[in-house]
């Protein structure tokens, strides 16, 4: 997808384990459309759940409020596209 081409950036930002959820998540969205971006839903399907449980899930981002600021960053880009 465009998105990891364009805006590879983005996941540098965060460390492996946010990264990787995040990957994970435009993953599901390429297969599966924007029904993918509902939290906390997402963090309950493999492989996400692969993570943890969604509180060690949020941990990987530091906090809930950051995880969320991600989602937004991440659906902006797709759309910027």
């Amino acid at each position: 997808m465009q998105m990891k081409e364009k805006h590879g950036d983005f996941f540098e930002t965060y460390g492996p384990g946010a990264k990787e959820v995040l990957m994970e998540i435009l993953q599901k969205y390429e297969e599966y459309g924007s029904t993918q971006f509902i939290i906390p839903d997402v963090l309950k399907v493999q492989p996400i759940s692969n993570h943890g449980n969604i509180t060690e899930i949020v941990s990987l981002f530091g906090d809930a409020e950051h995880l969320r600021q991600a989602f937004v960053r991440m659906q902006d880009l797709i759309y910027s596209d």
